[in-house]
């Protein structure tokens, strides 16, 4: 067990924590602590990691072991890693290339969640290329827009995906090559014959991009977040050393609100009680004590018989359905692309099921009408499936305020009083 002594030093700090350098000594004192338990575990940090290689450079040294289990059954490390290699020839060919000279190109790949991913995965960096993943339940314009924004230069579609990707490669002019199925992973050992001897690389791949992932879009269109080699390579330690053992581990709800019922019923059924996780995803939690003075989240609260009730965020364009966090102004957006709306007001309306739940308030153009069921067939080919309204409110004129605003709060007052 790591023993670190900071009981002298905490409490010298505590006497200058309103100075201007509270912060970087805070932040040097706690990088020193996880610094120390990495290496008492025997694990590299980043910066005592002197060369940084492709996670796939590493599988043959596992061979006929089991890297994945799968639907299809278990694939080895050595029979993903040649299977790559394979797929790497294909695109090499494709984009007229060098095995690994790819230059950071992206390729977009749409896989089910398989082996295959892995393989695609690995095929883009034993190229050069840099991964960028779509996900299976985005509408086609939503993946339209994210192949277009990362400037991917190939597609790869995994046999479930093909004539999702396929219509959008020739739209976009891009080659599109298919996997084989996941049980035939193996069929592309075959075009590995047309790979160059892999070289023995000396460069250092820690700052090279590795992949490009997607946000959810919250707060509008969703951006790229670029991952290099070196950020993917160095969560493995840190998962290795706060793992914890299982007689620490909690049962626990977060994101959206727990339900009374749904605590009492679970407390019947298993004799736990669950911990209402309640904290920041994207910072993490604090590592020490917090430092003074008074900070505002923006979260609403009520105090009642003696409890704190959080309530959430009082921004109303901010919707949280079953855990999932919706931008009300880009359903709006989409929403507005309709050709028989003239305008929309997107608002969380509760829900005791899923927190909130997505309501469209929508003015129609010349007494046009439409349907909730009709709205949402025609929203599906347009949005992601946890955007689409479930509720739909007709109003002959939107209501605006004299700044000529729409008070969506007052709308939820008008239509949800309760």
């Amino acid at each position: 067990m790591l023993r670190v002594s900071t009981v002298t030093v905490w409490k010298s700090f505590q006497r200058r924590l309103h100075s201007k350098h509270s912060r970087y000594l805070l932040k040097w004192l706690t990088g020193n602590i996880v610094q120390k338990a990495w290496r008492s575990s025997g694990i590299q940090t980043t910066k005592s990691r002197e060369h940084v290689t492709p996670v796939f450079t590493k599988a043959l040294g596992y061979k006929d072991k089991v890297a994945i289990i799968d639907e299809t059954g278990q694939h080895s490390y050595s029979c993903l890693y040649h299977s790559s290699r394979g797929l790497a020839a294909q695109i090499n060919q494709a984009l007229t290339c060098r095995l690994g000279y790819l230059q950071n190109k992206r390729i977009s790949f749409l896989c089910a969640n398989d082996a295959s991913y892995t393989v695609a995965q690995w095929a883009t960096w034993m190229c050069g290329g840099t991964a960028v993943p779509l996900y299976r339940k985005h509408p086609v314009s939503e993946l339209e827009y994210i192949i277009t924004d990362s400037e991917s230069s190939l597609l790869l579609a995994g046999e479930p995906y093909t004539d999702t990707l396929e219509p959008l490669a020739k739209k976009l002019g891009l080659p599109c090559l298919h996997l084989p199925p996941t049980a035939n992973l193996h069929a592309l050992h075959k075009a590995e014959s047309h790979c160059q001897p892999e070289e023995e690389t000396t460069c250092d791949w820690a700052k090279r991009p590795a992949m490009i992932i997607y946000t959810s879009g919250t707060t509008g269109r969703p951006k790229g977040v670029l991952h290099t080699h070196g950020s993917l390579q160095a969560m493995g330690p840190h998962a290795s050393c706060c793992q914890t053992s299982v007689l620490r581990r909690l049962m626990v709800s977060g994101s959206a609100a727990l339900p009374q019922t749904v605590l009492e019923h679970w407390k019947e059924i298993t004799g736990h009680i669950l911990l209402e996780r309640y904290g920041m995803t994207e910072i993490g939690m604090a590592l020490s004590n917090p430092l003074n003075g008074q900070r505002i989240p923006g979260d609403t609260a009520v105090y009642k018989d003696k409890v704190y009730w959080i309530m959430g965020r009082t921004s109303v364009d901010i919707i949280k359905s079953g855990g999932y966090k919706i931008s009300a102004l880009d359903v709006e957006r989409h929403l507005l692309a309709h050709p028989d709306i003239a305008d929309v007001a997107v608002i969380g309306a509760p829900d005791s099921t899923w927190g909130q739940k997505v309501v469209a308030v929508v003015q129609m153009k010349n007494g046009k009408t439409i349907t909730l069921s009709e709205l949402k067939a025609w929203a599906r080919e347009h949005m992601s499936p946890y955007t689409i309204p479930t509720g739909l409110i007709m109003v002959e004129e939107m209501p605006r305020n004299q700044m000529g605003k729409v008070n969506k709060k007052d709308l939820l007052w008008q239509f949800f009083p309760h």
